[in-house]
């Protein structure tokens, strides 16, 4: 498929799906899940490009989304790219003084901001951003008149009001987008030092979903995907949400950590993208409920387990499994994998997993249940690096290198990657230098080769807070 954005991907797409359902979301905390088609999902994309035309956003403007993954965070995304500009994503998490910091960095002029109590961590610092001219209220009223904060209601009536007006305008932006301009500055995790800001191109995320579609080419509506990770990082945003606009695959929006057992179970997708906690937070939760059966049950559920390890030890390492492990499992599978499945929706196949090793045990047990892991490295830097494939991985590694990247390592065993790197970092040419040398990526982790796969053996650990999750860990 050939596109020369993110937006006419958008759009190309939203005209041949345009009846059939591309997303589901909760409506409001603890509500059912709701369905939107390619042609809902699109039409409130342009109203908020629309109303972005009329409030004088210039092309190559950029506009900051403070917020959790929610339905209004794919609309501000799509919408900015489709009125020629580029976004700026902030973890939720951050500190005000963090936000403060990205906003002056990028030189944002909007922001959306999800709900009041957002607003309120915000406005102390909002007289050192001179940058900032509109805020965006997705949740909540304007404080008052005064202040730069109009509501996001407010937003996509005008939208409704304009669009008709500002369509030869609006297309004129889709049609002057080069597929090298910047499309989003995504801000690292960093443990000491400011955040530094990873410009990234609609080519350089094109690219990246030929390669992942080379890949694994998954198919389109037979598939549902379940997004749980924050879309303010790069990884969960172009794997778990450009990748289904790019092939037509539905998505769900997860409400929280704390609900992804619930989540799988209310979606049924069959696949999710995931860091590990979130694979280690699914397995507690089943062996916490193994622990609330009879003696019978838990006795069941612990042979069962045993089973399921071994099997998933063997298909790892692809040796030979005797007739009667496989006959073992296959009893096991139907006595107890087969439910717990069922209480993963029923349709789980694979999950995409980015960020610190999966942890043996919890990996073998999800592997064994007959789910899939698929293993992911790179950095943002990078747009892309290694990669495990549904029918070929080895616990431990982080798979080859994927379509269109190489991947190196140097003397003293540093990961090194080209094929894709980023445009730079925003406003520091000398960092950009000293990581992109002679067309490589200088990935600052160490690794080695087992099999033909890598393997890390030394990672730069940037610490990413799931909402509801106490556990730090890295996602590109």
């Amino acid at each position: 498929m050939d596109f020369s954005s993110i937006h006419t991907m958008f759009s190309t797409n939203a005209r041949r799906f345009h009846d059939e359902i591309i997303l589901w979301h909760r409506p409001q905390t603890g509500a059912r899940y709701a369905e939107l088609t390619w042609g809902q999902l699109e039409e409130m994309v342009v109203c908020f490009a629309s109303a972005l035309l009329d409030m004088g956003f210039a092309p190559g403007d950029r506009l900051a989304i403070l917020a959790c993954n929610r339905l209004e965070w794919l609309v501000a995304d799509l919408g900015t790219l489709m009125a020629g500009g580029a976004d700026v994503p902030i973890d939720p998490t951050n500190t005000p003084s963090q936000c403060e910091y990205i906003l002056n960095n990028s030189q944002a002029r909007f922001i959306v901001v999800e709900d009041s109590d957002q607003l309120t961590r915000l406005t102390p610092c909002l007289p050192n951003i001179a940058s900032l001219e509109k805020i965006i209220l997705v949740e909540g009223s304007a404080p008052s008149e005064e202040a730069p904060v109009v509501t996001w209601d407010a937003v996509m009536q005008t939208g409704v009001d304009k669009q008709s007006a500002l369509s030869e305008a609006r297309q004129q932006r889709m049609q002057q987008c080069d597929p090298l301009n910047l499309a989003t500055i995504v801000y690292t995790s960093e443990t000491s030092g400011p955040p530094k800001g990873c410009m990234v191109s609609h080519q350089n995320i094109l690219f990246l979903l030929a390669s992942i579609d080379a890949l694994h080419n998954i198919a389109s509506q037979t598939n549902l995907s379940l997004l749980a990770l924050p879309l303010a990082h790069f990884y969960p945003r172009v794997f778990g949400y450009y990748y289904n606009l790019y092939k037509n695959i539905p998505l769900a929006l997860a409400e929280s950590h704390d609900t992804l057992t619930k989540d799988l179970r209310d979606t049924a997708p069959t696949f999710f993208c995931c860091a590990p906690a979130m694979l280690e937070k699914v397995y507690a939760d089943i062996c916490e409920a193994a622990e609330k059966g009879s003696w019978l049950k838990r006795s069941l559920f612990g042979w069962a387990v045993g089973i399921g390890r071994n099997h998933a030890k063997r298909v790892n390492v692809q040796i030979f499994e005797p007739l009667l492990n496989r006959l073992l499992y296959r009893i096991a599978d139907r006595l107890v994998f087969a439910k717990i499945r069922k209480r993963l929706g029923g349709r789980l196949a694979f999950a995409f997993s980015v960020g610190a090793p999966l942890a043996a045990g919890p990996g073998e047990f999800i592997r064994g249940l007959g789910v899939k892991v698929v293993v992911f490295y790179g950095r943002t830097e990078t747009l892309g690096g290694t990669m495990t494939t549904r029918n070929a991985t080895r616990s431990g590694t982080v798979g080859k290198a994927m379509p269109g990247f190489e991947v190196a390592l140097a003397q003293n065993g540093e990961i090194l990657i080209k094929g894709n790197n980023f445009m730079g970092y925003l406003n520091n040419p000398e960092q950009t230098e000293a990581v992109l040398r002679e067309g490589w990526c200088y990935t600052g982790d160490k690794g080695r080769w087992q099999y033909d796969n890598l393997v890390l053996s030394e990672y730069r650990n940037d610490p990413v807070v799931i909402p509801g999750n106490q556990k730090n860990y890295r996602i590109i």
